[in-house]
């Protein structure tokens, strides 16, 4: 990789857009022809990996379409936010690009732009190489609320069923948990085996994201597939932090999956003393 990193604070990279688009029409809806250009489509890609602007532009122009994939299934819009290039992704949502249409995976840019955080991004040079510009800063909250304005559904669910929560919540991305609450996501949605963001923290041990949920009011006792809850996680994967915090929320320890185990029975099973203790205290039984 050609190029060095260079550090630029998010407040900068903001502040150039804006000078980017009082100076010129680079960053606004340009005038396409009336013909469609599809056989474009590949310098379009070449563009945004490169993070060239102007030439995105000048394809633009030309009516290829904003709307298009690779041959990895990616739309540009969805490339250009994989490397977080907030100039080329306000580019292409005034071209009409599609903020919820989804990759191979089902994953749409905003699901990206969280699972991506502050990525560096390519800055094309006129001696044709490439640099990489590292933010400092909360640059993915831009992002999210930049794509959440260009109309994102905060909700919408890849092909597991998982929301932007959900997803946040498994990987133990507390900030970006936090953000998706801030900005009204359904906190109790469920994937398609039934789970919740909450039940999906629990059950991987992430003690933060589950307390961000907690005090959002997720739902304590949602039963998934196989009878599970959140609570019957934690206690089986050893989460003794976790199992105090939904006992304390009210978490029912009577509740038992499709196997007829409780959250008690399979922390004896697992010989964790310090969960049974909890658990009978709070007068959960077998």
């Amino acid at each position: 990789m050609k190029g060095k990193i260079l550090l630029l604070s998010i407040f900068s990279l903001v502040a150039l857009s804006g000078c980017m688009e009082s100076g010129s029409s680079i960053l606004t809806k340009v005038m396409p022809s009336k013909k469609s250009n599809e056989q474009l489509s590949p310098q379009l890609f070449e563009g945004i990996a490169i993070g060239n602007v102007t030439r995105v532009s000048e394809l633009l122009e030309k009516n290829v379409s904003v709307n298009s994939r690779n041959s990895f299934g990616d739309t540009p819009l969805i490339q250009a936010v994989r490397s977080n290039q907030i100039n080329m992704i306000k580019l292409l949502v005034a071209n009409g690009a599609d903020a919820n249409l989804q990759d191979l995976d089902g994953a749409t840019p905003l699901m990206i732009a969280l699972n991506n955080g502050n990525k560096p991004m390519p800055k094309p040079l006129n001696d044709g190489s490439t640099i990489f510009i590292e933010p400092q800063g909360n640059l993915h909250q831009f992002l999210v609320e930049f794509l959440i304005s260009a109309g994102a559904n905060i909700n919408a669910k890849d092909y597991q069923g998982r929301t932007s929560l959900i997803r946040s919540s498994a990987a133990g991305n507390v900030h970006a948990v936090k953000l998706l609450i801030e900005k009204h996501a359904d906190i109790n949605l469920t994937d398609d085996r039934g789970n919740t963001a909450l039940v999906a923290s629990a059950m991987n041990g992430h003690t933060e994201t589950v307390k961000a949920l907690l005090e959002a009011s997720a739902d304590v006792d949602v039963v998934d597939q196989e009878g599970q809850t959140a609570l019957i996680y934690a206690a089986q994967n050893g989460h003794t932090e976790i199992c105090k915090l939904l006992v304390q929320k009210g978490a029912s320890t009577q509740i038992k999956d499709h196997f007829g185990a409780s959250a008690l029975k399979l922390a004896k099973l697992r010989g964790n003393k310090e969960i049974i203790n909890l658990l009978e205290k709070a007068g959960a039984t077998d």
